[in-house]
């Protein structure tokens, strides 16, 4: 009895070959027409799922998204015509490609160690931004106030959580900071507070908004009574009257 029916597929999220994409959308089509053949059925949708890469490194070169949608849009035609009114709508979800660049991790240093391998200590680690200690993905770090500073040797930039994995990067070429300076954890927009969390007891950082130049506050900073606020240890709803006080 079923009569509407869509394809979804998810192909992964951190590609930049626009070639990739192309080889992508002409196999999923391909086995859409097939199964529409076999089953004697029409698609009312598409999707390519997964979502486009962004670049995490200076050397990355970004998506043209324009160029890659009129490309796509020619192996799109090559299955189905134009004027078909049965055409399937091609979907896409570009997920971090709107907002992974668009947001950045701003940290404190907290101190430096030099033993078998030199260290720099942030206020922030995998409880703030996990992406790198879950998928050993590269982030780049930079000095407030002097974005090209030069490196004067290789560190580890770690958070102050008692884990070997709370890392940021490891083995880092890195400038001359000191305890307190500012260094800003780039393109952390997509994998930032959305897997931050409240880890060996860490209240998560607040989120600014900058439009236009101007900061905005749009989430404040967690304080320990917002950790605890659901807890009624007595009996009596203490927790949240923690949370109202604190």
């Amino acid at each position: 009895g079923i009569s509407r029916f869509g394809l979804q597929c998810m192909t992964g999220s951190g590609n930049l070959e626009q070639d990739y994409f192309v080889h992508l959308l002409t196999t999923i089509l391909e086995v859409a027409k097939s199964l529409e053949s076999r089953l004697s059925i029409k698609f009312n949708f598409v999707s390519m799922g997964g979502g486009f890469g962004i670049p995490y490194r200076e050397e990355d070169k970004p998506l043209n998204v324009v160029e890659l949608f009129n490309v796509l849009s020619a192996v799109y035609h090559k299955f189905y015509d134009r004027g078909e009114k049965e055409s399937p709508t091609l979907i896409v979800e570009p997920g971090k490609f709107l907002i992974g660049n668009a947001g950045f991790l701003l940290a404190r240093v907290t101190g430096k160690k030099s033993s078998y391998k030199d260290f720099v200590g942030l206020d922030a680690g995998m409880n703030t931004l996990m992406r790198p200690a879950l998928y050993h993905t590269y982030h780049r770090i930079l000095k407030v106030g002097d974005p090209h500073a030069p490196p004067v040797g290789r560190v580890d930039v770690t958070g102050g959580i008692c884990e070997n994995t709370d890392r940021l990067a490891e083995n880092r070429p890195f400038p001359e900071v000191k305890e307190g300076d500012l260094v800003a954890v780039m393109d952390s927009g997509a994998y930032g507070f959305s897997m931050a969390s409240q880890y060996n007891t860490r209240p998560r950082p607040a989120e600014v908004l900058l439009a236009n130049g101007i900061p905005k506050l749009i989430r404040r900073r967690e304080s320990i009574g917002d950790l605890f606020y659901l807890c009624d240890w007595e009996g009596s709803g203490s927790g949240r009257n923690d949370r109202s006080s604190g």
